[in-house]
This record gives C-alpha cells, sequence and structure tokens, in this order.
C-alpha cells in the first residue's frame, strides 16, 4: 500500500517536458477547442526558466528529485536542446506567437554551437558550468537533430558516417561508442532517419 517514485520521475526533466508538448500538440492536431495547446504553452512558460545565457545558451536539463527543493540541472544537452527546438516551434505554429519561435532558435542554437566538425558529430551537450562540452559521443545526439531541425539533416549529413563507423553493432547501433549492445530504441531512430535520407 505505497506509492514509490524515484527522483528521476518526480523530476522536470526538460526533453520530457518537450515530449509532453508534442503530445499536447498533436492532440490539439485533431481536437476543437485550444486546451491542448494551451497547456503545452503552460509547460513551456515552465521551461523557459531554464533558459540559459552561459555559453551557447539553449535550456539546462530542469530539476531532478522532490518538491519542494528538487535539484537543478545546470548541465545542458544536445538531445534536449532539439527536443525543444521541435516543441517550441511547433508551439509557435500553432499559438502564432513569435515568442515561441524565439525560444525555438535559442534551443536550435544551443545544438548548431555543439557541432564539432573534426569529429563529424554533436557534443552530448555541455557539463554544468554550462559550457565546457561534453565528449561523449551520443546515438540520439547525433540522430535526433538530422531528423527534427530543419535542414539540418543536409547541413549536418557527416554525423550518419560518424555513426555507421563508430556505432555499429550486430545489425544495428549501440547507445555510444563501447558498443556494449545494441539499443533498440535508438536502432529504431536511425532507420527513421536513413527512411527520411531515401536509404
Amino acid at each position: 500500500n505505497k506509492w514509490l517514485e524515484d527522483r528521476y520521475q518526480v523530476g522536470g526533466d526538460n526533453g520530457n517536458m518537450a515530449w509532453a508538448m508534442l503530445a499536447l500538440l498533436s492532440i490539439d492536431d485533431v481536437s476543437t477547442g485550444s486546451r491542448f495547446r494551451d497547456g503545452a504553452a503552460r509547460i513551456g512558460a515552465w521551461v523557459a526558466q531554464w533558459a540559459d545565457t552561459r555559453g551557447a545558451g539553449g535550456f539546462m536539463g530542469g530539476t531532478f528529485g522532490h518538491e519542494p527543493t528538487p535539484e537543478v540541472r545546470t548541465w545542458k544537452s544536445t538531445e534536449h536542446n532539439t527536443d525543444l527546438a521541435a516543441a517550441f516551434g511547433l508551439l509557435a505554429i500553432r499559438t502564432g506567437n513569435s515568442h515561441w519561435r524565439d525560444m525555438a532558435k535559442a534551443a536550435e542554437h544551443f545544438v548548431d554551437v555543439m557541432w564539432d566538425s573534426a569529429c563529424a558529430c554533436f557534443a552530448a551537450g555541455t557539463a554544468e558550468d554550462g559550457v565546457t562540452r561534453n565528449p561523449i559521443l551520443a546515438l540520439d545526439a547525433q540522430v535526433w537533430p538530422l531528423t527534427a531541425l530543419p535542414g539540418a539533416a543536409k547541413e549536418f549529413a557527416s554525423a550518419t558516417a560518424t555513426v555507421e563507423q563508430r556505432m555499429s553493432v550486430d545489425q544495428g547501433f549501440s547507445y555510444g561508442e563501447d558498443r556494449d549492445g545494441m539499443w533498440t530504441e535508438g536502432t529504431g531512430q536511425m532507420a527513421l532517419l536513413m527512411e527520411l535520407l531515401g536509404r
């Protein structure tokens, strides 16, 4: 007779908030009225507090842990900022409010700055200081920008070769370079990207 939640589940991870916004906006697409759109805007307003001016800007990670004093995550994630760029961009379209377009551009800018042409890859994000790049090669940080951001599939096309060379395992792809097993979710993401690229 207990309800148990871990600190991640009760936190406010900004990548998860973006997916909740996208889900509400998907329902809004097939419904009448504005309640789902309004819900997405309320989440967007909450996420806005994590906008960051350090380094490349973008949005911090959100919170981790229980109220009333959850830990603030001051690192920034390429994956999360990609999620937020998509969510804020769609919210701008649905509401006609340019404020959300500005938020989307801030998230997109962060992702663009995380590109490392020498590696032909995106850094996973930053350390807690919001500036120092996190050098981990993460599959979702390579794939999602190419599927979600306008023009990114062409501009950063070499990321697919990096993934194929450094993260392929069995008949799929691993989460990172350690190739410790196939990550089914990430392999599905890569399959979608290949489909979108006509491969």
